[in-house]
């Protein structure tokens, strides 16, 4: 079902410090956050999307979904050191992740907070935003 909105979304990948060496699969590491809150210039918390097929249409992420991912799986486990290194802006530190529901049904949110380079691990600086 895609969805139609006018809501503002941005655009990225996720990255921390990986074990495997082995590329992911095309269109595996897009992702998409529709922002719900700012806080600040810095804070927001969004709904989280993944690109589902190869025709490019993006869907909510579900919490049954979402920890399929090597990445949630890491910050589920760390409950640190993973970014959002959003298209045009730089890297997101993931503050958390929430299951919620509106009126399409459950979905993932993120909690993201502006990092500035000089801020960041320096693991992050091979991943390039």
């Amino acid at each position: 079902m895609p969805v139609k909105t006018k809501s503002t979304f941005v655009y990225g990948r996720f990255v921390w410090p990986k074990k495997s060496t082995f590329p992911s699969p095309p269109g595996y590491d897009d992702f998409a956050v529709e922002i719900l809150r700012e806080y600040s210039s810095a804070e927001l918390l969004g709904k989280l999307y993944a690109r589902m097929d190869f025709l490019g249409e993006w869907s909510p992420l579900a919490h049954t979904k979402v920890s399929s991912y090597d990445w949630y799986k890491w910050f589920s486990d760390k409950q640190q050191h993973l970014y959002f290194a959003m298209e045009g802006s730089g890297y997101w530190e993931v503050v958390n992740f929430r299951n919620e529901s509106d009126e399409n049904g459950p979905y993932v949110a993120v909690g993201l907070k502006y990092r500035p380079q000089s801020s960041l691990p320096k693991w992050v600086h091979s991943n390039p935003a």
